[in-house]
């Protein structure tokens, strides 16, 4: 079984090139471009990592990060983001 990873990304070029480049090394790729959708679809299926933005609409990437680790407390996360400030590298470490 492949190692699943799902991209939470609102930049479109970004998600793309995310996926791409983890495709080309054999992973299975799923994402999505708001937190709300993200949300829907790692509410149905367990993946091995997510990544995700901080700032994306529906539902911020902290948010998703909270409800991920309550569902499923054995995914990782990785959190990204184009407007970093210590205070949301500690919310994310939270």
């Amino acid at each position: 079984m492949s190692f699943k990873i799902f991209i939470a990304e609102d930049e479109e070029i970004t998600l793309k090139h995310l996926v791409y480049a983890l495709e080309s090394e054999g992973y299975t790729v799923s994402g999505a471009r708001d937190g709300l959708e993200a949300w829907r679809k790692i509410e149905q299926e367990q993946f091995d990592l997510v990544i995700t933005d901080i700032k994306m609409p529906g539902l911020d990437g902290i948010s998703l990060l909270e409800r991920i680790k309550e569902k499923w407390t054995e995914t990782d996360v990785i959190v990204i983001t184009g407007f970093a400030s210590v205070d949301s590298a500690v919310d994310a470490m939270k």
